[in-house]
């Protein structure tokens, strides 16, 4: 009788868990994985996807084409003069193939815009 309130146990502990670990990843992105804050050699593409919870987090990453915008970019010439440009835009899409290694080298927030200048 102990045997089946234990495995009875395993499937409520089971039931009440598996939801914490679903997660969606939007269509444009792909998922990347962390465990216990190492980089998972996994992506994975847009849909419904399981893993475990509270042990992984997941990160999405774009690699639709994007276009970003700075404002007032400082640019310094040899001759020692300030140039300002008012607006820069940089437009970048990243491979599906590319994901790992630039997550890798770089973190997931590679493509956010920097604006300490």
């Amino acid at each position: 009788m102990a045997l089946f309130y234990a495995f009875i146990s395993v499937i409520v502990l089971a039931v009440a868990i598996l939801p914490l670990g679903a997660h969606f990843i939007d269509e444009g992105n792909v998922g990347v994985y962390y465990r216990a804050g190492a980089l998972l050699k996994e992506t994975t593409s847009p849909g419904l996807h399981f893993m475990l919870p509270l042990l992984t987090q997941v990160k999405q990453v774009q690699i639709t084409l994007q276009t970003d915008e700075l404002h007032n970019v400082p640019c310094g010439t040899s001759g020692g003069v300030m140039l300002y440009f008012e607006r820069v835009e940089i437009v970048n899409q990243l491979s599906v193939w590319s994901v790992h290694d630039i997550v890798k080298n770089y973190t997931a927030e590679y493509d956010k815009v920097c604006t300490d200048f």
